[in-house]
């Protein structure tokens, strides 16, 4: 009975000391906080579409798989690598779904729908990144944009924007990049609706 006491001492105390023996322990280096970033564009108001508004179905963004939610630079010699700390707050596909509906909206020469027997818009992200160049880093966003037309013509367009980044991160690629994506998707729009040739 005795020993039993003492044996259930035991465990407490040796809680205690193993407790007081990890604290004397050097501690972990210290790990930044995941930085979040988003793009910024300016506020774009829906209008009314006009009675002869080109009808226009947009298809879900897909991405190549290189575009996730990490921060990509492109240096000269064209090798890809990313940004240890700041990182998208999610996929930059969602940005461009996002913008070109607004920007679409926008357009009272556009009227979006489901139905995907007319013109039809397909976009592809390509690149979604800081390019390295003359002056200093510039945000790029490149797509392929497929335009399938009502009498089942595909039109393939390669579009690309770039906005040079000035001043303090991450204020400075948050803008570049929100004007980026607005110019891409008015320039998808304005190419995809224009008459076949």
């Amino acid at each position: 009975m005795i020993r039993t006491q003492s044996h259930t001492l035991f465990r407490p105390l040796s809680v205690v000391a193993l407790l007081a023996l990890g604290a004397c322990l050097p501690g972990r280096a210290a790990t930044p906080d995941e930085r979040i970033l988003e793009p910024r564009w300016s506020e774009l108001s829906a209008v009314p579409a006009q009675e002869d508004a080109v009808d226009i179905h947009i298809h879900p963004i897909r991405a190549r798989s290189n575009i996730t939610t990490s921060l990509l630079y492109r240096r000269p010699t064209g090798e890809i690598q990313t940004d240890p700390v700041w990182s998208w707050s999610v996929g930059p596909s969602y940005y461009l779904s996002q913008v070109l509906g607004l920007v679409a909206s926008a357009d009272a020469t556009v009227r979006l729908t489901d139905n995907s027997r007319g013109l039809s818009l397909q976009i592809e992200l390509v690149s979604f990144e800081i390019e390295e160049g003359e002056g200093g880093p510039w945000a790029r966003i490149a797509v392929l944009a497929r335009v399938r037309r009502a009498d089942r013509r595909v039109d393939i367009l390669e579009l690309d924007e770039r906005a040079q980044l000035q001043g303090e991160m991450p204020q400075s690629l948050s803008r570049a990049m929100g004007r980026c994506l607005v110019d891409i998707s008015r320039a998808a729009l304005t190419q995809s609706t224009k008459p076949a040739k």
